[in-house]
């Protein structure tokens, strides 16, 4: 089991996310503060990095689990080079995600939240406050801990 591991300098835990802006697929602006009052997953990913072609299996099966508990907000870092729109959809398409995906192609996601390496995942609870970061990797016994843990609060 992977120890757990802070990464980004801005955002630390306990503290309130801040709130951010990414456009989805369908070219409408989300913000973060617009989502339900459900705790929230966070994953900064790319198809192209081999731990988050491990992590994003689990994650698959978390979604399926608490989709209806748990707002997902899979952020796709896609930046032209080693992440094209195409790779990703291809990506999605071939492994059958069903998780919802954002597009970050001007990496406004991951520079706002000063990620270091990915996959990092955030978990934040209903008030928007982070309780846990994974940088790199987490299990699946760790984050439905967590996750279960935000829900029953």
């Amino acid at each position: 089991m992977r120890e757990r591991r802070f990464n980004c300098q801005s955002i630390s835990l306990d503290q309130r996310l801040w709130d951010f802006k990414i456009t989805p697929p369908d070219g409408r602006e989300l913000s973060i503060s617009s989502l339900s009052d459900k705790p929230l997953l966070i994953v900064e990913w790319a198809s192209w990095c081999p731990d988050c072609q491990k992590e994003l299996p689990i994650i698959q099966r978390l979604y399926d689990k608490y989709q209806d508990k748990v707002d997902f907000f899979m952020v796709d870092i896609v930046d032209g080079e080693r992440e094209t729109l195409e790779t990703s959809h291809q990506f999605l398409r071939d492994q059958g995600f069903t998780f919802p995906v954002y597009i970050d192609q001007d990496l406004q996601a991951f520079k706002f939240l000063d990620v270091k390496a990915i996959p990092t995942i955030f978990i934040v609870d209903k008030d928007g406050i982070v309780k846990e970061i994974y940088v790199e990797q987490g299990s699946e016994e760790m984050l439905s801990k967590d996750l279960k843990q935000l829900i029953n609060n």
